[in-house]
């Protein structure tokens, strides 16, 4: 789950990193600026003030793609913590 606008790092690169890593990975966007931002084709997004309900339904239309195997860190950002496995 992340945002389009964060410190560190863009939404969209963000997405693309972990499309990189893990391309099954489901994801969800929660953001302000949920209009058509490119990268975030197929994926789960909320527009913000989210309600509990409608994260809960977006979690559970994903649950079905997550992996069953743990997948760590995607990377690792000193500032973030996390391990470069």
């Amino acid at each position: 789950m992340t945002d389009i606008r964060m410190p560190l790092m863009d939404g969209p690169e963000l997405i693309r990193r972990i499309r990189e890593r893990q391309p099954d990975l489901p994801i969800i966007v929660v953001s302000t600026e949920i209009g058509f931002v490119e990268g975030l084709e197929g994926i789960q997004r909320l527009h913000k003030p989210v309600t509990w309900w409608a994260l809960r339904r977006a979690i559970e239309a994903v649950m079905i793609e997550v992996p069953t195997e743990p997948v760590g860190y995607l990377f690792h950002h000193p500032q973030l913590g996390g391990s470069s496995d």
